[in-house]
């Protein structure tokens, strides 16, 4: 390479180039180079960096101002959805609600800012908004040093699922002037009625005869009576009974609500299978052929409401025989027709039962009815009844039995035989209290018949656990506007009125449900007599808004109502067991035709529903969010069932909505 030894500049401008030996560049026009000028690029970059610096420094500080507002931003919403959520479940009790959710809100680091209140127009529904300074660290230099940042939060809870009635009345309302025998039916002027009872069974009864939880003694083989106190007592056994809903509306606080009960004794209402078996309204005779005079046979009598009502009994009283007269303080009689035989024999006394179906239709009758008389009470032993009101606990999603109230109702087992409940209970509605509600919500009325202790009770009785068989009932809210009654958690019935078609209401699924699973769960479904095969059907909200009794519903699977319904086709020893298959139209069989037993006798049967993601009820065109159960025992069925349902929303009940 040539050696550069010197160079010519004219103005400042290289012009020409020597070289060691000797030779002479000459550089023209532009191709001269300033090589002081390229020997400083340096000071070049010194110069854009401090241009650039400013920005630089601009965007850095927002970007440190940003993370700390997304994280002051993250903190106030974080501290408004758990506001939000711990108060919501106090709700209706507004007051309650928004201490808990301050409270909350101070424990996340915000006591002022604060604000919460009640979403107008849902019940179930509350708002949190947090609002604080949010500081400006660098970027305070173009605008203020700070600024107010709020985050909102509104959650939301589901009430407990009602079940069994959208109006004020759970259970037959049999009114005896418009319902012969005061047996229940669909059609005017009894009906429309939903063919079913409230009920429990005695505590000494087999669970499986339907009654999981207010019976003592296990099943199928296990021992009745006192005997299954120890140590085989029903694992499922529990003394609180069932509870049921007194749903006070706004619009009813402060105003006088009777709450009523239909029938609440233990009455028998069916011949007895042996001679000397006790009778609530009714008595062991001893007949003489040819003789129209009886006597009474044991410490029963008969009572002056007697004279002139049918009996039936077995052989030795003729179809269609009275009562003309009685004597001796009770313990005498005169029927219309002589009897037949000689003997002791039991006998029903009045229209407990439906007249026009056999056995009842003036035919000598020697064997035991349970499936045509009016609410089916049978067992040669009464219950202790006990009924209790609970204040509200201010939250509706919690429903505790926590206070109770000075609305209560005790009827003794002594009620049945001694005719002290003959005409306070039997066959009409009594009241269990009259009281004045202070919020709006759920006051929870508790039904049991056992886990007594044996001090007296309100009743005047020792409410000792007594009794077997089945006590069917109705309760019935009356007053004030919109208030409503319905099963809690769990609904124990009774259906046993002849005919080919029950239907009733199963529970209330509201729109927030939408895209989750229905769990029905039914123990021992199926129980009865007669050729025909029972089949339940469950179905989805009708158009229309609800009535008294449901006339109609949706057959699912359905666009917008479900997706899909299930069930375990080999009956279950555990709730929610089994294989589940496809229930088509959601119906599946639990007495099979001419079967001596249902299907699930002594066993879970599980109906699981996939909700449509889009379903919405509630609407104008489906005002009705209520879903029903449609039973079908055929021509020839005689149904005794005795059931326990439970119904379940699988998902979380308190969540945010936005």
């Amino acid at each position: 390479m040539t050696d550069l030894v010197q160079t010519t500049e004219h103005r400042g401008r290289v012009t020409e180039i020597r070289t060691a030996a000797g030779k002479r560049h000459r550089l023209r026009g532009d191709s001269a180079t300033d090589l002081r000028v390229r020997g400083g690029d340096g000071g070049y970059a010194i110069a854009l960096t401090a241009m650039l610096l400013i920005p630089i420094m601009v965007f850095l500080s927002l970007a440190i101002d940003l993370g700390a507002w997304y994280a002051q931003g993250s903190r106030q919403q974080r501290a408004a959805d758990a506001a939000a959520m711990a108060g919501v479940v106090w709700l209706p009790d507004t007051v309650k609600a928004s201490s808990v959710a301050l409270d909350v809100a101070k424990a996340n680091g915000f006591t002022t800012g604060v604000t919460t209140a009640p979403v107008v127009g849902n019940a179930t529904q509350y708002s949190v908004s947090v609002a604080a300074n949010a500081p400006r660290y660098f970027s305070q230099v173009f605008q203020g040093s700070s600024f107010n940042m709020t985050r909102y939060a509104t959650a939301a809870f589901n009430k407990p699922i009602p079940m069994g009635s959208p109006t004020n009345t759970m259970g037959n309302d049999v009114n005896p002037a418009n319902c012969p025998g005061l047996q229940p039916v669909a059609a005017a002027p009894c009906g429309p009625q939903p063919l079913l009872w409230t009920a429990s069974n005695g505590p000494y009864d087999n669970y499986e005869n339907g009654d999981l939880y207010s019976t003592r003694c296990p099943g199928p083989s296990g021992p009745s009576g006192a005997g299954c106190d120890s140590p085989t007592v029903n694992p499922y056994y529990r003394t609180t009974g069932y509870e049921y809903a007194v749903d006070v509306a706004a619009a009813d606080v402060g105003l006088p609500i009777t709450i009523q009960t239909y029938d609440i004794g233990n009455w028998r209402r069916q011949i007895a299978t042996s001679g000397n078996a006790p009778q609530a309204h009714g008595i062991d005779i001893v007949t003489t052929n040819a003789s129209a005079n009886v006597t009474r046979s044991g410490a029963y009598t008969f009572l002056a409401t007697d004279v002139g009502q049918p009996i039936w009994g077995k052989v030795g009283i003729p179809g269609g025989t009275t009562i003309s007269s009685i004597g001796g303080g009770g313990t005498t009689a005169v029927l219309s027709n002589p009897a037949t035989a000689t003997g002791i024999r039991g006998i029903e006394i009045g229209y407990d039962c439906n007249t026009s179906i056999a056995p009842w239709n003036s035919v000598t009758f020697s064997g035991m009815v349970q499936s045509n008389c009016q609410v089916g009470d049978d067992g040669d032993l009464g219950q202790n009844m006990d009924l209790q009101l609970y204040d509200n606990d201010g939250s509706d999603l919690t429903v505790a039995l926590t206070t109770q109230l000075s609305c209560h109702l005790a009827v003794s087992a002594d009620a049945d035989w001694t005719g002290l409940g003959l005409n306070t209970y039997k066959n009409k509605w009594a009241p269990v209290c009259t009281f004045t509600p202070t919020k709006q919500g759920i006051y929870p009325l508790v039904v049991r018949n056992s886990g007594f202790v044996a001090t007296p009770g309100q009743g005047g009785f020792n409410p000792v656990d007594f009794g077997s068989g089945t006590n069917a009932y109705s309760l019935k809210v009356t007053g004030g506007t919109a208030t409503r009654l319905y099963s809690l958690n769990d609904m124990s019935i009774f259906t046993n009125a002849p005919g080919s078609q029950s239907r009733f209401y199963l529970a209330e699924i509201k729109p927030e449900h939408k895209g989750k699973t229905l769990n029905i769960d039914l123990y021992d479904p199926g129980d009865g007599g007669g050729s025909s095969a029972y089949v339940m059907q469950v179905q989805a909200p009708a158009a229309g808004a609800p009535a008294t009794v449901p006339t109609k519903g949706t057959v699912i699977p359905s666009a917008n109502f479900a997706t899909a319904c299930n069930y375990n086709a080999t009956p279950s020893l555990t709730k929610g067991g089994g294989t589940l298959t496809t229930a088509t139209n959601c119906a599946v069989t639990t007495h099979n035709a001419g079967a001596s037993g249902g299907v699930y006798n002594g066993n879970w049967l599980r109906v699981q529903v996939k909700i449509d993601p889009n379903y919405n009820c509630g609407t104008v065109l489906v005002p009705d969010c209520w879903w029903t159960i449609s039973y079908n025992f055929g021509n020839a069925g005689l149904p005794t069932d005795r059931t326990v349902w439970s119904i379940a929303v699988v998902g979380d009940p308190v969540h945010l909505v936005g």
